[in-house]
């Protein structure tokens, strides 16, 4: 685990929420160092703000956080040094554990047989136990709840704003 702590620019996409809500979320994220708000007039859905979002980024590392996740303490400063371990990913995703404990996924697995793509949620249901996360590993995609992506790999296969989820 890396020591070092990480500085993230945090972009929050407001996608063409009602006016309510978005002067709450103006109103939450304001006086926040390092973090700013970009309103789209217009629903993009997840796939057309995370590409919103990259377009708007800066910096060579991207991390997608949905809005109904939260990283533990620690968990950004893993997913950054696990990539900088692993030059040859071009992602890493966080394990994600739903408020029962139990895994929702960490990492997904992908098998191609006779041109048919089969997609899997790597340790999907698996009871914490003692408090431990089961053990991780390749991945063959990286599940979007919150993955960590090197620019690069957003920039030579950009998100089609078309897809339904992401």
């Amino acid at each position: 685990l890396s020591s070092t702590r990480v500085e993230p620019d945090v972009i929050v996409i407001d996608d063409a929420s009602t006016p309510e809500s978005a002067r709450r979320v103006l109103a939450e994220c304001a006086g926040r160092p390092r973090l700013r708000v970009h309103r789209s007039e217009e629903p993009r859905g997840c796939a057309g703000g995370r590409r919103l979002g990259v377009e708007l980024a800066e910096r060579e590392l991207i991390l997608f956080l949905d809005d109904d996740a939260e990283l533990l303490p620690g968990a950004l400063e893993h997913l950054c040094a696990e990539l900088e371990s692993h030059p040859e990913a071009d992602a890493v995703t966080a394990t994600v554990v739903s408020s029962d404990g139990r895994v929702l996924h960490s990492g997904g697995s992908l098998n191609v047989k006779d041109g048919i793509a089969t997609y899997g949620l790597i340790a999907a249901d698996t009871p914490i136990a003692g408090g431990s996360l089961p053990p991780s590993g390749s991945a063959g995609w990286v599940p979007g709840t919150a993955a960590l992506f090197r620019r690069e790999v957003l920039e030579r296969f950009p998100i089609d704003e078309g897809m339904v989820g992401y």
